[in-house]
């Protein structure tokens, strides 16, 4: 999903919030604002669902200096739970 620089941060935050994981939302904000136009980072986190440890994998491209792309990489049903939280953000903010 195409992000406006300044909903990265409450996107994250809220997803820290609903996922029992060690993402700091405030580091990896920062983390995805400094990344140089056209280079892509990518960080990896556990998140524990279900009484089962599972990867969840970030990924940002910066293809413009405020507007970066994320991606989410996980199990099917945690993707799925991530996707949920972008569509009802991205309607919240009007996108």
């Amino acid at each position: 999903m195409n992000f406006d620089q300044e909903g990265v941060g409450p996107f994250l935050n809220e997803l820290s919030r609903s996922l029992n994981t060690n993402l700091d939302a405030g580091v990896l904000t920062k983390a995805i604002d400094s990344l140089p136009v056209e280079q892509t980072g990518n960080w990896e986190y556990s998140v524990t669902s279900e009484e089962k440890t599972k990867r969840l994998v970030v990924v940002a491209f910066k293809d413009d200096i405020d507007a970066p792309d994320l991606a989410f990489y996980s199990s099917p049903d945690l993707t799925a739970r991530i996707q949920a939280q972008l569509e009802s953000f991205a309607q919240a903010q009007g996108w």
